[in-house]
């Protein structure tokens, strides 16, 4: 998953994340394999939370399927890049979904 700023201080910077996308867990830990911009050559990791996992299983649960691309409502990254003098703790709020888009 590549995430793309847009404004303010890191304005045309994009994080790679790779890793399983767990849609029914909570927390989903992911790597930070790459950067650009500010960025770039950046290395750590990425907490993703989901609050609607917890509703998300217990549909399941009930038989009630429910597929989103994207419903993760906070984004947590501890990134260490060459471009910065020291490591960088970002936290995104609201990511859109598909279905928001």
């Amino acid at each position: 998953m590549n995430l793309v700023f847009g404004r303010g201080k890191y304005n045309g910077s994009v994080l790679t994340v790779l890793g399983w996308n767990a849609p029914l867990h909570e927390v989903q830990e992911m790597a930070v394999v790459e950067g650009t911009g500010l960025f770039l050559f950046a290395r750590g990791y990425d907490l993703a939370k989901d609050p609607s996992a917890r509703l998300q299983r217990r549909r399941r649960h009930r038989r009630v399927r429910r597929s989103t691309l994207c419903t993760t409502e906070q984004i947590s990254c501890f990134c260490l890049s060459q471009s910065m003098k020291s490591p960088t703790v970002l936290v995104l709020k609201k990511i859109k979904s598909e279905r928001e888009s």
